[in-house]
């Protein structure tokens, strides 16, 4: 009986272990991805995108005055013609960030 109790406990255990790491690989997945269409339409480099992809990592879990905070991060790591593209996507590229990263 005991036994059959610490198996299923290690099968728990594992599962919770397996689906968390799951949702982790997707979860990067989705920010390089979100990175990466950054990338193109503006034309990072790839510091820039290595550090994107950093900051989106945040986002997940920032709230609204830390969304602010991020946002201005990514500004920060941009050229001014980077900067004058990112204005023209700007809305729709962080639209689609919250909907996949929220």
């Amino acid at each position: 009986m005991y036994s059959r109790i610490v198996k299923l406990i290690l099968l728990m255990f594992f599962l919770a272990v397996t689906v968390n790491i799951a949702q982790e690989k997707a979860m990067s997945e989705t920010i390089d991805k979100l990175a990466d269409k950054l990338k193109q339409k503006i034309l990072l480099n790839d510091n820039q995108l290595k550090e994107i992809s950093l900051i989106l990592a945040d986002y997940k879990t920032a709230d609204e005055t830390q969304v602010k905070s991020l946002q201005k991060k990514i500004e920060g790591l941009l050229e001014p013609r980077q900067k004058a593209k990112y204005q023209i996507i700007k809305n729709d590229w962080w639209k689609e960030v919250n909907e996949l990263l929220k």
